[in-house]
């Protein structure tokens, strides 16, 4: 990028955006001090600032500010030094891929086979467990009806009700049928008739047909 271009991509704070300059107000004391090709790598890096959570840009912008409250030495070592970390964990990774590869098929088959294990684990232990359905029984008997706890009136011991009903005393208690005390059947019918399990009526067949008389 030539001189001419290069400044022309790199506006003075003041010329910047609106919004722009809030993505980038950590770097507004030093922005003019920072060189062409530093501020237009900013700048092209504003787009996915935009996008960032809330979160994720609050803690850019932290370490935006501790970038700026460094001296220009400061930045120097702290560049060379993410360089030369850089260049430490590549040959890491490769140190640590030559040394799998010299190992024998048997060990390798080994530590993938514990690796698929661990993922399995940890999806596992992530995912939640659905509690087996407990199967409730069927009965023909009315259970006991739950006590109720009468509420107390406040100003009378009559309640409104609606157009076409009567009205209660709430300290009556609730009245049910005959067939539906407690202990009675729920169904009255010949047992012979009914299933036991699903309560439902047996199939009846038809009995069979008269023989006419000659």
């Amino acid at each position: 990028m030539s001189p001419v271009s290069a400044l022309a991509a790199a506006p003075t704070w003041q010329a910047l955006t609106p919004a722009q300059r809030d993505l980038l107000a950590p770097l507004a004391k030093d922005w003019d001090k920072l060189g062409p090709n530093q501020r237009s790598k900013w700048l092209n890096a504003t787009p996915r600032l935009a996008v960032l959570p809330p979160a994720e840009l609050n803690r850019l912008h932290e370490r935006m500010r501790d970038w700026a409250n460094l001296t220009p030495g400061e930045r120097v070592d702290a560049r060379i030094g993410f360089q030369v970390a850089k260049q430490v964990d590549s040959e890491q990774r490769q140190a640590k891929w030559e040394a799998y590869q010299a190992l024998p098929q048997e060990k390798r088959q080994e530590l993938a086979d514990k690796a698929v294990a661990r993922r399995q684990a940890q999806t596992k232990a992530a995912s939640p467990v659905a509690k087996p359905l407990t199967a409730v029984p069927k009965s023909n008997i009315v259970p006991a009806a739950p006590k109720l706890v009468t509420p107390t009136p406040v100003t009378g011991s009559l309640i409104q009700a609606k157009p076409g009903a009567t009205t209660v005393l709430i300290t009556r208690g609730l009245v049910l049928p005959a067939h539906h005390a407690a202990g009675e059947t729920k169904v009255v019918a010949d047992p012979a008739l009914v299933d036991p399990k699903t309560l439902l009526p047996k199939s009846l067949k038809a009995p069979p047909a008269s023989v006419p008389r000659t």
